[in-house]
């Protein structure tokens, strides 16, 4: 597990009005989640997330070698003019680009990978998502929640697989999260009306309780995102359901439109 975590990125602070976070905690010695973050340009972000069905080595090695075919940027083709010499890749492309590459170099695996893929233009906070069978984007804020990104199917079903862009501009302050689906088992489920006061709840099934944590985390406009994401660690701890959790947990977190913290970055979460 040292040697996965030493080579997971470390969220960058030098983005002027852009502050990122992870939490990032396998549920075993190796984790079946990645992430990344790259400056493409001076102009843009981008931000993705993806899962690999099971845990263990061949897991981490699946979510390695999707890391390595994702396609970002390509060079433009010779005699263009104008602008800068490369092509950023909308995400919906470089999702069937990389979906077509994983078939390809494993045409008999049964292991699929769902996967989400952002791209941030930092003069406007416009945000391009493409989703494959992933949870949708969180965007939080003093306003509210709304979740974002159309998906496609998970990575390795289908060769001729198309994965729509969603297309949202966020507001000053507003904060976006990526997150995988171990959350689900990682906050208790909520008592029914109906429930005996005292009695145990099946704590085996997904819920989406972690959805009002997100609210909450997006509501605490006057804390830094690293704080903020703090304060969700704690509340998880808080629960049974992070105890001996059965899936890994991961959340990337970005807050654009303000002057990014000085404090320093969240540390992965043991």
């Amino acid at each position: 597990m040292l040697v996965q975590r030493a080579l997971l990125p470390i969220p960058p602070r030098d983005i002027p009005g852009l502050d990122t976070g992870v939490l990032y905690r396998p549920c075993c010695a190796l984790s079946g989640d990645l992430y990344d973050i790259v400056r493409l340009d001076p102009d843009h972000v981008a931000f993705f997330l993806a899962d690999a069905c099971g845990h263990g080595v061949a897991a981490a090695l699946l979510t390695m070698l999707i890391g390595r075919l994702l396609p970002m940027t390509e060079p433009l083709p010779a005699g263009t003019t104008g602008g800068p010499g490369v092509r950023i890749i909308p995400p919906g492309e470089a999702m069937a680009r990389l979906n077509a590459a994983y078939i390809q170099r494993q045409p008999e695996s049964s292991r699929l990978i769902t996967a989400i893929y952002g791209v941030l233009h930092l003069p406007t906070g416009r945000l391009t998502i493409a989703s494959a069978g992933h949870p949708p984007a969180a965007i939080t804020g003093p306003d509210g929640l709304r979740l974002a990104g159309e998906s496609g199917p998970s990575l390795g079903l289908m060769d001729d697989a198309e994965f729509p862009d969603t297309v949202v501009t966020l507001a000053p302050g507003e904060r976006v999260m990526l997150y995988s689906d171990g959350f689900e088992w990682a906050f208790d489920d909520a008592p029914t009306p109906t429930q005996v006061p005292g009695e145990r709840r099946d704590r085996r099934k997904p819920n989406e309780r972690y959805i009002d944590a997100f609210r909450v985390l997006g509501g605490r406009s006057e804390a830094d995102l690293p704080a903020a994401l703090f304060d969700l660690t704690a509340e998880m701890d808080r629960q049974s359901g992070s105890l001996h959790q059965p899936d890994d947990v991961t959340l990337l977190a970005f807050q654009w439109g303000r002057t990014a913290a000085a404090a320093n970055p969240l540390p992965l979460a043991a």
